[in-house]
């Protein structure tokens, strides 16, 4: 359990961008990089029985269970060249955005071509040259005379959607996923704060239960093409911004498992496997099931969050016979989630 990720203490408050007590915006300040942010885990997805379960980890379909709402799809979209001409105000109830063009989630917005105003933003390719006036932790200063292409100081582009919650989320926990988007963005439902993340190439999640409303909610995300993060994204890539991966909603129990890891250990003569199963959160029993779907051992809990077991002359799992057995978990609930593993 020690060797999750952990992240800083999430914050209760979030305020529009303005600069906090050291000067520096979040996006520029290399000691802040969430606000609200749920703590990073494993990516699964919760089923109503084992057998949905089941027939989701064979086909690799998540999206099948009833507890996932996709937000992919059209969003509206403006585009900023620079912080200071973005609409700042945007992510309020009865901000108009009728008039703002679409655009498809997930994409880059630098492949759009021209936006607001006949702004423009191009992919730029480089090792390790930076794209911006190096000044860390600043991105905003002036561009460097060698990029003269690349004509604007860390543009903004602002999405909005709307969507309303499932009938099968009642009552229940909901999250907002975003699988990737960068470098940094603010997000809001219904004109309410609710997170900041950086690290956009991975997976950033907010509890968004209490914000919700019935019948149709709003959902804003403001997303800054450089943050002080980007100073560590030297390397030969191309630099796109925008929300690049899908965004969707997952209801999950609200007495459920947020979090497991499997690991698996083999005899020195990979005779005898030794599967253990580390769980965060409220579990009621393990199963290990084999390729076909038969029930290979129940594994035993020796302790809250930790269940064993063992396989004798275990199917090895190798490049060349990729051999995949399940873990599935069951919550107090009935709700089960569970994995592939070798």
């Amino acid at each position: 359990m020690e060797k999750w990720i952990g992240v800083l203490t999430a914050l209760t408050a979030i305020s529009a961008v303005v600069p906090n007590a050291s000067g520096a915006h979040d996006w520029e300040n290399q000691h802040i990089f969430q606000k609200n942010r749920l703590p990073a885990r494993a990516t699964f997805m919760p089923y109503p029985d084992a057998a949905t379960a089941i027939t989701a980890l064979d086909s690799g379909e998540y999206k099948t269970s009833p507890y996932y709402h996709t937000l992919s799809g059209k969003w509206k979209f403006n585009f900023a060249p620079d912080p200071a001409s973005r609409p700042a105000t945007f992510y309020k109830s009865g901000f108009d955005v009728s008039s703002w063009t679409d655009i498809d989630v997930p994409s880059n917005w630098q492949v759009w071509g021209y936006h607001n105003n006949k702004a423009w933003d191009v992919p730029i390719y480089a090792n390790q040259p930076y794209p911006f006036a190096k000044n860390p932790p600043f991105v905003t200063g002036e561009c460097p005379s060698d990029w003269p292409m690349y004509e604007h100081r860390n543009p903004v582009g602002s999405y909005v959607r709307t969507f309303t919650v499932p009938d099968s989320f009642a009552n229940r926990k909901v999250t907002l996923h975003f699988a990737g988007a960068g470098s940094a963005y603010y997000v809001w439902i219904n004109g309410k704060a609710v997170g900041y993340n950086q690290g956009g190439r991975t997976p950033g999640e907010f509890d968004i239960t209490d914000v919700l409303q019935a019948g149709e909610n709003t959902v804003a995300a403001e997303i800054y093409r450089h943050s002080d993060g980007s100073y560590l994204e030297c390397q030969d890539f191309w630099r796109l911004s925008g929300i690049f991966r899908d965004v969707f909603l997952v209801s999950e129990a609200k007495d459920r498992i947020y979090d497991f890891e499997v690991k698996t250990a083999l005899s020195d003569n990979y005779k005898i496997a030794t599967l253990t199963v580390l769980v965060k959160g409220n579990a009621t029993s393990a199963v290990l099931l084999d390729r076909a779907g038969k029930e290979v051992t129940t594994l035993k809990s020796s302790k809250p969050g930790v269940f064993t077991g063992t396989v004798n002359s275990p199917e090895l799992w190798t490049a060349e016979t990729p051999y995949l057995y399940k873990v599935l978990l069951k919550q107090r609930d009935g709700n089960v989630v569970g994995c592939n593993v070798g």
